[in-house]
């Protein structure tokens, strides 16, 4: 799964990484090196032109399942080999296919060690993603949610997880954002395999609580060590 990540940059860098020519809320947004669900990082779609905006990150799990109310757990992530199985995530997969910009991201080996992963090229990964609307919550039918789709891990990175998130490479960003030109036997092709290839380094556990927030999360530390008990 991916339950944390980074967007190190200025909103203006983003913006012309991406080549975004409008960002709703980008007064809103501030650099984060421990971003997790329930915050608003901007999100990459399509509405003629490259847009940028802020969503939620977890889609409600009543969304999900089609109901009201609130409750059920947020969906942060989707896994690629069942994407097309759900018809609700079929619908959205036809219609609502975003990118999430990222500096990095953080994986824990054995749920304990983190490891913080980067492109070894480029300053931005582009995650792939799918957002939704929240037009049963009060109060809330503007408001966006996204979630991350993710695949087996490469070989490389496997030993430190066994998942990671589909990253979509530059070619294909324009493709993969064009719901109305790129049908979803496409896209599936798109986000077939990732190609990009990445850094990794253990990282301290600062990073387990979302209050901590700075370039020290990203640093490297030695390897971990099993204590001495002689």
């Amino acid at each position: 799964m991916c339950g944390r990540f980074t967007l190190a940059l200025d909103a203006q860098a983003i913006k012309e990484l991406l080549k975004a020519e409008k960002w709703d809320g980008n007064e809103e947004y501030s650099p984060s090196y421990n971003i997790a669900p329930g915050q608003l990082p901007p999100v990459l779609l399509r509405e003629g032109k490259r847009v940028l905006r802020n969503m939620e990150w977890g889609i409600p799990g009543n969304q999900y399942f089609n109901k009201s109310g609130s409750g059920g757990k947020a969906i942060i992530n989707i896994r690629k080999e069942t994407l097309r199985d759900r018809h609700t995530f079929t619908k959205i997969f036809e219609s609502r296919r975003c990118v999430v910009p990222a500096t990095g991201y953080y994986e824990w080996k054995n749920r304990t060690h983190p490891y913080y992963f980067k492109p070894q090229s480029g300053k931005l990964m582009l995650f792939a993603g799918l957002w939704f609307t929240a037009n049963y919550l009060p109060g809330r039918a503007d408001h966006c949610f996204f979630s991350i789709i993710t695949c087996a891990a490469a070989k490389e990175i496997n030993e430190i997880h066994d998942r990671m998130p589909v990253i979509i490479p530059d070619s294909k960003l324009d493709q993969w954002l064009k719901v109305d030109k790129t049908p979803p036997i496409t896209a599936m092709e798109i986000i077939g395999k990732n190609i990009k290839k990445l850094d990794f380094h253990p990282v301290g556990t600062m990073v387990n609580q979302v209050k901590n927030d700075s370039s020290a999360n990203i640093e490297p530390i030695q390897q971990f060590q099993q204590p001495d008990l002689f």
